[in-house]
This record gives C-alpha cells, sequence and structure tokens, in this order.
C-alpha cells in the first residue's frame, strides 16, 4: 500500500485535470471523463477543485491536511475523498493479499514476512477454538492508514489457520476496535 506521501503524489497527478488544443486531457482521463458523464453541468467545479487540490497537495504533509485547508470547497472535498478511495482500492487490488482468481484464496503467504501474522499469533495465544470470538474484543489498533489490510489479512487468516467459516471469521473482527484518526 501507498505510503501517505506516494498517496498524496498519486491523488495530485490524478487531479491535476488540464486540456491541450487537441482536447487531450493530462491527469487521470477515465475520472476526468467520470466527473463530465456524472455532473454534466456542474462538471467544471469539480474539474477546477481537482486542479485546486492538486496544486495544494505538495504544500502539506498530508492528503487529510490539504483537504482541511481547503474545506470551504465541498466539491474539492468530496474529489478528494473519492480520489482516496479509489486510489485505495487500485493498490489493493495489486496488493499482496489480492484475490488469487486461480484457488479463489487470498495468497496469505505474501505477508509472511509483515507484522499481520505474528498479531494474529499473539491474538489467538492462549485461547481455545471455542473461544476464538472473544480473540480481538480487548483490542484497540489506532491504524493512520485507509487501507483495509489488516481486516483483510485477519479474515482470510482466521478461515484458513483456525478453519471458520467466512461469517464467524467477519464476527470476531467485528469485536476488533480500528480507530483511523
Amino acid at each position: 500500500m501507498p505510503l501517505g506521501g506516494q498517496l498524496k503524489e498519486d491523488i495530485a497527478d490524478a487531479l491535476n485535470f488540464r486540456i491541450d488544443h487537441d482536447d487531450m486531457v493530462s491527469g487521470d482521463g477515465d475520472l476526468y471523463l467520470m466527473l463530465q458523464k456524472r455532473f454534466r453541468e456542474n462538471a467544471n467545479k469539480y474539474t477546477t477543485a481537482g486542479v485546486e487540490l492538486a496544486r495544494a497537495i505538495p504544500t502539506f504533509t498530508s492528503i487529510d491536511e490539504a483537504m482541511h485547508f481547503c474545506s470551504g470547497n465541498p466539491e474539492l472535498v468530496q474529489l478528494g475523498k473519492s480520489e482516496i478511495v479509489r486510489q485505495i482500492i487500485r493498490r489493493e487490488a495489486s496488493s499482496a493479499l489480492k484475490l488469487d482468481l486461480i484457488t479463489e484464496r487470498h495468497a496469505l503467504e505474501n505477508v509472511r514476512e509483515k507484522w499481520y501474522p505474528e498479531f494474529l499469533s499473539m491474538a489467538l495465544a492462549g485461547l481455545r477454538k471455542d473461544a476464538l470470538k472473544s480473540a480481538l474484543q480487548d483490542v484497540t489498533i489506532v491504524n493512520f492508514n485507509y487501507d483495509r489490510t489488516l481486516e483483510q489479512y485477519l479474515y482470510w487468516a482466521l478461515q484458513t489457520t483456525a478453519s471458520v467459516t467466512a461469517e464467524e471469521a467477519a464476527r470476531v473482527i467485528e469485536k476488533l476496535d480500528v480507530i483511523r484518526p
């Protein structure tokens, strides 16, 4: 997943719309066309807001700070939040936890060297399987990222390593308190 600096750059690149004399669009052309189609007569408000945010982003340490600074423009904030979602979804689709279309499973071995397996091991330590639903009930994670990779890892790993159903895994994860400041 991208770190904050890379996320800022990707968003700025996507929103820096310019149209040259041959009607070629710089920035994310697909996003530009989607805005034109979705907002029709108000599309210019959104594309202008995108350029404003793209220009502001380098000044701030995070995309959140840039959007807060420009928060008097509701189109800018809406577009900024939407672009965060688009960028994260795009990165999740190519992440180490992406769905393997052949096995229809997530490649948990791709994150073996990360902290997620150790975290799950600590959460399950000393528990019996019949007490699994309480494994995360007293755990709070402060996550400064937008992605959902921890939750995805836990969901799939519980099904694989603890041999529980998708519903049971979801119930265990619901108990995890994740704070995203």
